[in-house]
């Protein structure tokens, strides 16, 4: 069966039904109000994760003066999941989507209350705090296919592209304010209110409870493991190239791990005391291209051929990580210092939240319907891995030798990956999967 063949198969297999509760003759738009309660529920999720993050890296930067150490926070995070995903499959098999990603939020919301006290009563430290990213990461790592089969469930029917997009988008308009309301809170009240307003913003997202009540499909036959995901990417051209893509544009959006270090450089250049309100700025503006997502993934989606975007992706994210190596240590006013950093990492975070977002939609439409659970949980999986490792290298190379060498080095990667994009024979594959995608 060649590629494309075996995409319809597997799109034929979906029309069955598939592991979020999704059944032939289903008129979709009954989840009309749903999306909306997802987009919602999404939104405040990551004002306040933005917020919680924006104030944890700064905190154990402040208290460390460690690019590696700040690098931990990603690496306590994401560590768990790389040692639950076969406990992960069965639970979304058992419960599906809707309700793992219920059942996630009052863990989460508890879990958040515990550096609120930490901090209210003067306990909050560095081996706390990452103590605390190790809890929430064992959640993250019970429920990483949640999100991929919820959004998969939802979605109208050919909007599966453009429902990412606004996913993305409305994570970034969060993030944004987040990072910045984060940044602005730190500094005037310190990280107590930072925490507490993050923990009661999780809570929003139970407003998706009614989808638990979907019946959760069974299939005849025999449903794969966790382990046959291997066999099914390693048989499957585009899902493998989807894989490696991905991984890539994780290890490249590793950068953010100097921001902290950015604006402390820019900080001691312009001789202010705090860099928490520059960091907020630097990190939301890696994020805020985000918004522009909905609009280029409609423009992508059915007309541009992958290769090209991917490889037009990561030229902006090389030319701009170069850039934002030089700016850091130019000689000239913080004013303009700020402004040309801030500038270079919009156009640079776009790039990366376009590309990663369009490789999840590829990945959510090629799925086999009966593996589904087990090869989104493995592609969750992904980011989970390389963006600590990515970002302890970054780090590593920024203690040892410098920040912006760091950026350099990065920067070099990228653009190679660019000159060598035509003898990437996967990125034909990606073309197979992108026009079957817009089938979906």
């Amino acid at each position: 069966m060649s590629f494309r063949a075996s995409i319809r198969h597997h799109s034929t297999d979906f029309d069955h039904g598939d592991l979020t509760g999704t059944q032939v003759g289903r008129d979709h738009e009954r989840f009309a109000s749903m999306r909306r309660n997802y987009l919602v529920s999404l939104f405040a999720m990551y004002l306040g994760w933005s917020m919680v993050n924006m104030a944890s890296s700064f905190y154990v930067y402040d208290q460390s003066g460690s690019v590696t150490a700040t690098g931990f926070i990603v690496v306590c995070l994401n560590l768990p999941a790389v040692l639950l995903p076969g406990a992960a499959t069965s639970l979304a098999r058992r419960f599906g989507g809707p309700t793992m990603w219920v059942a996630q939020l009052p863990i989460w919301f508890l879990l958040t209350l515990i550096p609120v006290a930490l901090s209210a009563t003067g306990h909050l430290n560095t081996t706390n705090l990452l103590l605390y990213f190790l809890l929430v990461g064992i959640v993250f790592g019970l429920t990483s296919p949640a999100p991929s089969l919820v959004r998969r469930m939802i979605a109208a029917p050919g909007q599966l592209p453009e429902f990412n997009g606004q996913a993305s988008q409305a994570v970034a308009l969060s993030t944004v304010i987040g990072l910045l309301v984060g940044g602005a809170l730190y500094t005037a009240l310190g990280p107590t209110w930072v925490y507490a307003i993050g923990a009661v913003l999780l809570l929003p997202g139970l407003s998706l409870f009614k989808l638990t009540k979907e019946p959760v499909p069974h299939f005849e036959g025999e449903v794969e493991r966790f382990r046959g995901v291997f066999e099914i990417r390693r048989n499957n051209p585009g899902l493998r190239a989807v894989c490696m893509f991905t991984g890539l544009s994780f290890l490249v959006g590793s950068y953010v791990v100097t921001l902290p270090a950015v604006a402390e450089i820019i900080a001691k250049g312009a001789g202010i005391e705090s860099s928490a309100g520059i960091q907020s700025l630097l990190q939301a503006s890696s994020v805020v291209g985000g918004l522009f997502v909905v609009m280029a993934m409609r423009k992508a989606h059915g007309s541009v051929s992958w290769a090209v975007v991917q490889r037009i992706c990561f030229l902006i994210a090389g030319v701009g990580l170069f850039l934002i190596a030089v700016i850091a240590y130019w000689d000239a006013s913080a004013l303009i210092v700020i402004s040309l950093t801030i500038l270079v990492l919009i156009p640079t975070g776009f790039a990366l939240t376009l590309d990663q977002s369009i490789l999840a939609t590829l990945m959510q439409a090629g799925a086999p319907a009966k593996s589904r659970a087990s090869v989104l949980t493995g592609y969750a999986l992904i980011p989970m891995v390389l963006a600590p490792i990515g970002q302890e290298l970054v780090g590593c190379l920024a203690d040892l030798i410098s920040v912006s060498a760091a950026l350099m080095i990065v920067a070099l990667l990228t653009l190679f990956l660019v000159l060598i994009g035509p003898h990437l024979s996967l990125r034909e594959a990606l073309n197979e999967m992108s026009d079957e995608a817009g089938d979906e």
